[in-house]
């Protein structure tokens, strides 16, 4: 199998590649953004509605208004991760630094 991911050189593999650049400088708009597509219990159905449909593969009672939906909450899942890699790395570096203000 193979992934846009697997074809990107190691150095830039940690680097954003779906956010704007609004986006890596504040990464909670992607939240805001995913909770303004739909509410909590709503995004919970998309995203088991998703894998059922990748488990079973069964594609035909699925319309094409909501085979497009499924892909806008799945490129949505990608932004989300993305934001979260760099919250939790800001909070990290943010921790390293503290430490190494404490330690000199």
């Amino acid at each position: 199998m193979c992934n846009k991911a697997s074809v990107i050189p190691t150095q830039t593999k940690f680097l954003p590649q779906n956010l704007t650049e609004e986006e890596i400088q504040d990464p909670y708009l992607v939240i805001h953004d995913l909770f303004d597509f739909d509410h909590l219990p709503g995004i919970r159905e998309l995203l088991w509605d998703s894998f059922k449909i990748m488990i079973t593969g069964d594609y035909t009672h699925t319309s094409d208004k909501q085979k497009k939906v499924l892909v806008t909450v799945y490129e949505k899942m990608e932004k989300l991760v993305e934001a979260a890699h760099i919250i939790h790395e800001s909070r990290c570096n943010c921790a390293e630094v503290k430490q190494v203000c404490e330690e000199g």
